[in-house]
């Protein structure tokens, strides 16, 4: 659940969620600022992960999370994003296709990007 409340609350809300059910979370920020949580529909992320929830601290239009492998150049199959909300938008058909460190590189409607690595 992804908690749709003003400012840094969307970053709150996602952060007591996300411990409360002991999921992976990652917080970062955009290129111009924004702050970002990431977190695994599991326990951890990992090759068999299908799923996470991505969130901002301020309404966002997520347009593209592409799955990349830097340490081999590669990456996965296309993501798919479902909004939830202003705040948060589901990321599915993850496919970590090997173990290692992936990087989700986040491209929003507004020409803001960011990045994360994530070890699988």
């Amino acid at each position: 659940m992804c908690f749709s409340l003003m400012k840094n609350g969307a970053m709150i809300g996602m952060l007591l969620f996300s411990r409360l059910s002991f999921a992976e979370t990652f917080e970062f920020s955009s290129v111009s600022g924004k702050k970002l949580v990431l977190t695994s529909d599991d326990e951890f992320f990992s090759e068999t992960s299908s799923g996470a929830k991505l969130c901002s601290d301020v309404p966002t239009e997520f347009k593209k999370v592409k799955l990349w492998m830097p340490d081999h150049g590669h990456g996965s199959t296309p993501t798919s994003l479902v909004k939830i909300d202003q705040y948060c938008t589901r990321v599915e058909k993850l496919n970590f296709v090997m173990s290692g460190n992936w990087d989700f590189q986040i491209s929003f409607s507004d020409g803001d990007k960011a990045s994360q690595i994530v070890g699988i």
